[in-house]
């Protein structure tokens, strides 16, 4: 009995120092979750501390910059004083607010415009019709007959009725919305249009040997004609002159579309390069020729040549900037600009043409240049690569320009711009206006 008692014994001390044992676990469990969040607090609360340093130390830096430029600028101020001294002998202050921002206004005051040959604005177009409608609504229509083709007699006298339709034509929109045969197009400097070539063989014969000559004097013409039974070669070219047939011994019709271009529309510097530095090429006749021999049905060989003319118009706009758009001066470089009792101001004005459509006649800069603290300059000279200028005294206004020169033909032998800038897809044109200002 005794040894069951002392068994029941120990069991029950292991089972309570097993429970023991599970609740100091527990214990130590919660307390380490309890120190975990403290330690999250703690990390929160140095973050904070950080943030709260590095804003203090900011501030410090601003406040210390703040103090090295106003300490830089009361001792410029202070130098320039001592410099400045009318003839009166007395010291006259300057005000380093209006010499630092005086560019600005000056900058503000200037406006610069281009001149440029056959300019449409759209901005200022105040009619319901485009433009380019009402130069179509001005071309030749396209009548039925027109595509009638003639051969040669005897003697050179075009006057026989052969089995040969041709004719070249454009498609316009006219006033009405109603696309219309015409002999002519008009498009801005960078677009384009399609020219129609209508052919057709009828009735029995045969054409021999004909070509279709483009007299393209200010377009070029896109074509991608591939070789076939009609055509005698490959025409893929971006500004085709002759399209050869070949013999045609069949009834048939056929159209050929090619596209006017004012130019290679590869780059923007060559964008206009069908009209280039001729200002009459921005309305100019062209034609197409149509020749070659026609064999009727008795083998009778009769030759022919039919012309065709047509107008091609180019319109364009301008796009005038001013860069920079502001200047100054700090109060660093103040010094600099003192010449004894005088005071010198120095800076550069570029304009800038971007849309590069149409030929420059002139480059205008015009604007005030202010007084000075109550002072008007006592002199102001523009200068530049063949720039022009006058200034008034009397009421500080100034013009400065730049001016192409033609020839008698009308093609531009100096232009309106010095600088030519190819940023492949624009091309900036630019003149460069050098003002030196002086002020008492």
């Amino acid at each position: 009995m005794k040894n069951k008692k002392d068994s029941l014994g120990r069991k029950k001390k292991v089972a309570r120092i097993q429970n023991n044992f599970k609740a100091s676990e527990k214990k130590i469990v919660k307390a380490e979750k309890r120190n975990s969040k403290n330690n999250r607090k703690v990390a929160k609360k140095q973050k904070k501390i950080e943030r709260s340093e590095i804003k203090l130390s900011s501030r410090i830096r601003k406040i210390a910059s703040k103090e090295k430029v106003n300490l830089n600028e009361r001792i410029a101020a202070f130098s320039i004083n001592k410099r400045r001294v009318r003839k009166n002998n007395f010291p006259v202050k300057l005000n380093l607010l209006n010499k630092k921002y005086m560019l600005l206004v000056i900058i503000l005051c200037i406006i610069a415009t281009i001149i440029a040959i056959f300019s449409i604005n759209n901005k200022k177009h105040n009619s319901l019709i485009s433009p380019k409608i009402s130069r179509v609504e001005g071309y030749d229509e396209v009548l039925d007959k027109d595509n009638e083709v003639y051969g040669k007699e005897e003697g050179g006298i075009t006057n026989k009725r052969i089995n040969i339709n041709f004719d070249a034509f454009f498609l316009e929109e006219g006033a009405n919305g109603i696309a219309k045969k015409v002999r002519g197009t008009c498009n801005r400097v960078g677009e384009q249009s399609n020219l129609y070539m209508d052919l057709s063989v009828f009735g029995g014969g045969k054409l021999k040997n004909a070509t279709i000559t483009i007299n393209s004097n200010n377009f070029f013409l896109k074509t991608s004609f591939v070789k076939d039974g009609y055509v005698s070669n490959n025409y893929i070219s971006n500004n085709t002159k002759t399209i050869k047939l070949g013999e045609i011994d069949e009834s048939m019709q056929k159209l050929f579309i090619g596209t006017v271009c004012s130019g290679y529309y590869t780059s923007s510097s060559t964008r206009a390069s069908a009209i280039g530095n001729d200002t009459s090429k921005y309305s100019m006749e062209n034609s197409i020729i149509f020749a070659g021999t026609y064999e009727d049905e008795e083998g009778n060989l009769i030759d022919f040549e039919k012309e065709i003319p047509f107008i091609v118009d180019w319109f364009g706009e301008v796009d005038c900037n001013i860069t920079p758009k502001q200047q100054s001066i700090s109060s660093s470089n103040l010094e600099d600009s003192i010449n004894g009792e005088e005071f010198n101001l120095e800076f550069t004005v570029t304009t800038e043409e971007s849309k590069n459509q149409l030929i420059m006649s002139e480059a205008n800069l015009s604007g005030i240049i202010p007084e000075l603290n109550g002072y008007k300059p006592t002199k102001v000279e523009i200068t530049g690569n063949g720039v022009e200028y006058t200034y008034d005294e009397k009421t500080g206004e100034f013009i400065a320009k730049k001016v192409a020169t033609l020839d008698d033909n009308g093609i531009v032998i100096s232009n309106a711009y010095n600088i030519e800038t190819d940023y492949y897809t624009k091309l900036i044109r630019s003149n460069k206006f050098n003002f030196k200002v002086t002020y008492p």
